[in-house]
Formats: C-alpha cells, structure tokens, sequence
C-alpha cells in the first residue's frame, strides 16, 4: 500500500489535509518508492480541501505491504521520524525501515512546529487507512 497524507493550500490560500490510500496487489522484497511509480490504484480518500491546483506545503509518505495494520506501521514511523530530528537530518527525508519506506517533508512556515505538523499528518493517515473498507468479493 501507499498512504499518504499531505497539507494543501488553494490558490485561493484555503489549507487542508488531504490523505490517499492505494494498494499495489503485489508482494515485494524491497518496497519500492512511490516516484517510481509503483502507487498502485487508488482504493480511498480523505479529503477535506478538493484536489486542483494545490500547493503541497507538508506531506508524509508511507509505503507498506497492502493490509498493514495502523500500529505496526506506527511502530516503525515515529522512531524513524525521531532519529532523523536527533541527527538534524535536513528535510525532505526519505528511507527504508524493515519492510517499509518512508517520505516526510515540511515547508519552512510547518518546519518551524513540526512536532504539530508530523502529529496532524500522522492522524490523517490513520483516520485515511481506518476509514478504508476493502471490496468483498461477490458471493458465491
């Protein structure tokens, strides 16, 4: 799966967060990255600003095995978001961790509270894969 959550700013300087869910179908052995284009088909969204025209003022990218559960992709995400910020690691940040890839990046203006920023985005994306239902195959 990729998940990912994004703040968006409108040309009209409306700001929301935006979260997608798409699902590869296909097993890996190192997951891949999403500008490679391995996505896959978007199965949900959250949206609260609609797509067109928006500007990515901070995101976070999470690349897992389709059916991960949230607290296992937790488990991973914080602690590789925590030792980026003790080793002042300059964003945008990107990288693998066990069986899964993560990206996370702020423009300057969210850098400044990260923490709340890192915190929103991290909601969205739970609240993105908890919302999700996936298609049940028709009865036989």
């Amino acid at each position: 799966m990729y998940l990912t959550a994004q703040r968006v700013i409108s040309p009209g300087g409306e700001d929301g967060i935006n979260g997608f869910l798409y699902e590869h179908g296909e097993p890996w052995d190192i997951p891949p990255e999403p500008a490679d284009g391995a996505v896959g088909e978007l199965v949900h969204t959250l949206i609260t600003l609609p797509p067109g025209g928006n500007k990515v003022m901070s995101y976070i990218d999470i690349v897992a095995m389709d059916g991960t559960p949230y607290d296992r992709i937790h488990a991973r995400l914080i602690p590789w978001i925590v030792e980026r910020c003790r080793g002042e690691v300059p964003m945008p940040w990107a990288g693998a961790c066990e069986d899964m890839r993560f990206g996370f990046h702020m423009a300057r203006p969210y850098a400044i509270a990260w923490r709340t920023e890192a915190s929103r985005l991290i909601t969205a994306c739970r609240m993105t894969l908890a919302e999700f239902r996936p298609r049940q195959p028709p009865p036989q």
